[in-house]
């Protein structure tokens, strides 16, 4: 195990160190910098990590995004929006248990669908988004959607029952502010959900492990899976994705900007509330093969989704909320 100094502390745990992993290897085989695993929280990042502008995630969610059929978030699909209508539908019923009805934030909105199944089942909610013709999209739906940051929203400060981030936190270098934004505009109690994709999952381990193996028994295919492995594997591509949580990363983040974890659930696909599918592309053998397993995952508390229930919770003093903010006064 190789030990080396971050460029910058671990996004979740602060750590200085880091277990040094491989190099970072994007799909046309450039590399600029290394993948790194935390030994404190285990938090897979991008190490140095690159200057993130908004502009980079807007050209990557446009309308060829998501106009593409087969994609969960594809627009315009009447199957994907009866399907994901009824899974976000049946996340809501679950969410319910933890928290009262009132105003409800999805943190990177997409489209609304999550929008307009909350607005179904009584809630207030706004959406808010970096993709412009995403949120023109859910605009046209008569949701209240914005694209731009959180203080553009229309809502005051601790008048939030539920905030939705939805596999948007693998994609922000430094998650603290804008948590802690999200913590000042939740109630007392209210409840924040973040789902993003499991670095400790089965199906993880086991791809790794195939790609390790065919890499040693056969160099030419070896080297075709090795490079897929660590898109794969660690999704890590910047600018789009940075960083690959588990249960301790984010249960380190989330304690530090004034959460209270109170439920984390690992499911894997076939569940129908987060690992839903959409009719489209056809998938090859190998995908299947690792879908099943990702079945079996869930089923042992390890699939490829984790979703944590975190409750904002009375900060000793404002110190930790305005910290990041101070240079502005």
């Amino acid at each position: 195990m190789r030990i080396v100094e971050r460029k910058q502390p671990c996004a979740a745990c602060e750590a200085e160190q880091a277990v040094y992993v491989k190099p970072l290897v994007e799909k046309d085989g450039a590399g600029n910098g290394h993948i790194v695993r935390c030994p404190k929280c285990a938090l897979v990042s991008v190490d140095p990590m690159p200057p993130l502008e908004a502009n980079d995630l807007q050209d990557v969610y446009d309308e060829a995004y998501y106009s593409e059929y087969g994609g969960f978030q594809c627009i315009g699909n009447p199957v994907a929006d009866r399907i994901m209508l009824a899974a976000c539908d049946r996340q809501l019923a679950m969410f319910e248990q933890y928290v009262d009805k009132g105003i409800m934030l999805d943190f990177g909105c997409a489209d609304g669908k999550f929008l307009k199944a909350a607005q179904l089942r009584g809630w207030d909610a706004y959406g808010l988004d970096i993709s412009s013709y995403a949120v023109d999209c859910a605009k046209a739906a008569g949701l209240k959607a914005f694209c731009g940051i959180i203080d553009d929203l229309p809502i005051e400060d601790g008048s939030v029952n539920l905030v939705i981030m939805s596999h948007v936190i693998e994609h922000i270098g430094d998650s603290t502010d804008v948590l802690r934004d999200i913590r000042r505009k939740l109630k007392e109690g209210g409840l924040l959900v973040v789902e993003t994709e499991n670095s400790r999952s089965l199906r993880r381990a086991i791809e790794l492990a195939v790609i390790w193996i065919a890499s040693q028994l056969v160099k030419p295919l070896g080297t075709r899976f090795r490079t897929r492995g660590k898109q794969r594997y660690h999704r890590l591509h910047p600018p789009v994705h940075v960083h690959t949580y588990g249960r301790k990363s984010l249960e380190a983040l989330l304690s530090r900007v004034g959460f209270e974890v109170v439920h984390v659930t690992c499911p894997g696909m076939g569940n129908p509330c987060f690992c839903v599918t959409v009719p489209g592309k056809r998938k090859s053998l190998f995908e299947n093969v690792l879908q099943r397993v990702d079945s079996l995952g869930g089923h042992l508390g390890i699939g490829e989704v984790i979703v944590v229930l975190a409750r904002a919770i009375e900060q000793p003093s404002s110190a930790v909320l305005d910290k990041g903010h101070s240079s502005d006064a």
